[in-house]
C-alpha cells in the first residue's frame, strides 16, 4: 500500500504488563485509525492515548475524577478546555482526542456473560469511549439512541459482529 498522502493519527497505546500476552496494541492501533478516520474524514491528525489497566487502577481513576468508588469498563478522558454542542470529532478545534482508559478485568468479565470475544467486548469499548470523546452519550433515550447507532456504524466500519452493542446497553439498563 502506498502511504504517501496518507496521514496516521497518533495513537500511543499502553497495555499493563499482565495484559500484554493477551492484547495486541498493533490491533487496537489499526482498529482506531479505522475507526477515528470513519468519523473524521477530513484527515485531520488526531491524537489520542490508550490504556489498558485493570480494575484496582480503573476504580481510582474513577473515583478522582467522577467521584464514583468503584471499577468501570471503560473510561473517556476529552483534553481540558474542549467541549461539544453536538456530537462529532469534525468539530474539535485541536488536534487531541483524549485518552480512555479500559478494564482488561471488565472485557474478560463481559467476554464470558454476553458470550462475546476478547477482541469484540475490547473493540466495542475503544469504540464507546472514542465516541464519548467525540461528544456522544447515552443519558437520555435520545442520545443512546443515536450513540448506539453510531457504534453499530463503527464496528461494521471495523468488520467486527455489532451485536454486542445491543446486548451491552440491554444489560447496563437491568443491572442499574
Amino acid at each position: 500500500m502506498d502511504m504517501v498522502g496518507i496521514m496516521l493519527h497518533n495513537i500511543d497505546t499502553r497495555v499493563c504488563a499482565e495484559y500484554s500476552k493477551h492484547v495486541s496494541i498493533d490491533a487496537i492501533n489499526s482498529a482506531m485509525q479505522d475507526a477515528i478516520s470513519f468519523l473524521n474524514p477530513t484527515n485531520d491528525n488526531l491524537t489520542i492515548s490508550i490504556l489498558i489497566t485493570d480494575n484496582k487502577n480503573i476504580a481510582q481513576l474513577n473515583r478522582s475524577f467522577r467521584g464514583i468508588p468503584e471499577s468501570t469498563d471503560v473510561l473517556s478522558f476529552p483534553p481540558e478546555g474542549i467541549s461539544h454542542e453536538e456530537p462529532g470529532v469534525t468539530e474539535l478545534e485541536a488536534d487531541q482526542l483524549g485518552d480512555i482508559v479500559i478494564s482488561y478485568e471488565e472485557i474478560e468479565r463481559q467476554s464470558t456473560k454476553y458470550r462475546q470475544s476478547r477482541e469484540e467486548v475490547l473493540n466495542f469499548l475503544l469504540i464507546h469511549g472514542l465516541l464519548h470523546l467525540s461528544g456522544y452519550d447515552h443519558t437520555t433515550p435520545e442520545e443512546q439512541s443515536h450513540m448506539q447507532h453510531k457504534e453499530s456504524d463503527l464496528l461494521n466500519q471495523l468488520n467486527i459482529p455489532d451485536n454486542i452493542v445491543y446486548k451491552m446497553y440491554e444489560a447496563h439498563r437491568l443491572e442499574g
